[in-house]
């Protein structure tokens, strides 16, 4: 039986005190991890050797430090970790500028506490024995960052208008989340505009409430869930062809099935830009949406975009992923059978 895939350890040489205890603890605890300290022998090419590591490696370890973020090597690292879809699990072991290719990644920290922070890290290696792809990663310590941002930007608005009011000026109310506009951006979670009518209803009806973006998404989103076991057939699967759901995700640039009959799968693009950092902010906001959507669903996230969830209870998966093709990044939810 072969064992799981070992965890690339990528570090600076200023941390290799920590890190050598780091992995040498580890691997006491009986987690596979490669060291190149502990698994380059006298005599082999050290090029060579960190490359073979790195291929035969099925997930890394990021020391994260002032030093490592500054080193060309572990940014490197990093990079071909990526380009190979490898799981990275970043361990901050110092205050530094985390890398923005990893600051959307749950990462460990080491700061102030060894002990803890080693048992949690431990147990996500554990976890990745099982299914070395996918290590769980509580969305909400995802967001904490952007959680504390939206904080202090509360107490300066509120600062502000108490100032405003004082000197007798009339607060002037302003839009929460302004909407940035780009050339190709379809919103994910901003609701459609209201169509003007010509012909108003008389005074005495009561006009049908309009269905919010959320609901028709929500909808949607559990028709696609409920008819996925079925191979879709509801939604008009059709046999070894691509074929166009009879329901869409409200505001997405196209929705298309395939597969069916042997892998079914429906896969929506959601939002569509030139910018990977814009596309790093949606697919946030559809794992945010998903999540309020599918509030008993468990949300599990495979590298910085890649995620998914899934219940036990339900014979269905739902992917998020963004996928860079040609110039443009799209943002995609994905659902098919388990």
């Amino acid at each position: 039986m072969v064992g799981p895939p070992k965890a690339f350890v990528s570090y600076s040489r200023a941390d290799a005190d920590f890190v050598l205890r780091l992995s040498q603890d580890l691997r006491a605890a009986g987690a596979s991890i490669w060291l190149d300290k502990l698994d380059i022998h006298p005599g082999e090419e050290w090029d060579e050797s960190i490359e073979r590591g790195l291929s035969e490696c099925g997930r890394m370890l990021v020391v994260l430090s002032p030093h490592s973020v500054a080193s060309e090597n572990v940014l490197d690292e990093i990079g071909s970790a990526l380009s190979r879809k490898k799981t990275i699990i970043p361990v901050l072991y110092r205050d530094c500028e985390v890398p923005y290719r990893l600051n959307r990644i749950q990462y460990i920290d080491f700061r102030t506490d060894y002990d803890e922070p080693f048992k949690y890290l431990l147990s996500a290696i554990q976890d990745a024995k099982d299914n070395h792809q996918a290590i769980p990663v509580p969305f909400t310590h995802d967001r904490s960052r952007r959680l504390y941002l939206l904080a202090g930007a509360v107490a300066i608005a509120i600062a502000a208008l108490l100032a405003w009011s004082m000197i007798g000026h009339r607060p002037v109310t302003a839009n929460r989340k302004p909407v940035v506009e780009t050339q190709k951006s379809e919103p994910v979670t901003t609701d459609p505009p209201v169509q003007p009518t010509t012909n108003p209803a008389p005074e005495h009806s009561n006009p049908a409430p309009e269905t919010s973006f959320r609901d028709s998404f929500r909808t949607t989103l559990l028709r696609y869930i409920s008819a996925a076991p079925s191979g879709f057939q509801t939604l008009g699967a059709k046999e070894w062809v691509d074929w166009a759901p009879s329901a869409t995700l409200p505001g997405a640039t196209s929705c298309r099935g395939s597969g069916y009959p042997q892998e079914p799968v429906i896969e929506c693009v959601l939002y569509r830009t030139d910018s990977e950092a814009e596309a790093a902010n949606k697919f946030e906001d559809l794992i945010d949406l998903t999540q309020a959507t599918l509030p008993d669903w468990q949300g599990n996230r495979m590298n910085m975009f890649v995620a998914y969830f899934a219940n036990k209870k339900v014979s269905t998966h739902v992917g998020l992923n963004v996928a860079q093709r040609g110039d443009h990044y799209d943002v995609l939810l994905s659902v098919r059978p388990k």
